[in-house]
C-alpha cells in the first residue's frame, strides 16, 4: 500500500513540474514566434510576469525537493 505522504509529495510536484511547463511554453512561443501571439501590445510585461511565474514554480519545486524529497524515495 502507498503511503499517503509519498502520493501528496507526486502530486504536488507534478502540478508545479505541470505549471513549470506551461510557462516555458508560452515563454518559447512569445520569443519563438511573437506573430503566432498576434496582436499583443503588452507583450513585454506579459512575459515580465511569465518569468516571475515560471521562477515561482521552480522555487517551489526546489523547496519541495529540499524540505520534502525523502517522501518521493519511499517504496
Amino acid at each position: 500500500m502507498r503511503e499517503l505522504t509519498q502520493t501528496l509529495y507526486k502530486a504536488v510536484r507534478s502540478h508545479y513540474e505541470g505549471e513549470r511547463s506551461k510557462f516555458l511554453y508560452q515563454l518559447d512561443l512569445a520569443f519563438q514566434k511573437p506573430v503566432a501571439i498576434g496582436e499583443h501590445p503588452k507583450i513585454v510585461e506579459d512575459t515580465v510576469v511569465l518569468i516571475k511565474q515560471l521562477a515561482e514554480a521552480e522555487e517551489a519545486l526546489e523547496t519541495l525537493d529540499k524540505n520534502f524529497g525523502a517522501y518521493n524515495d519511499r517504496s
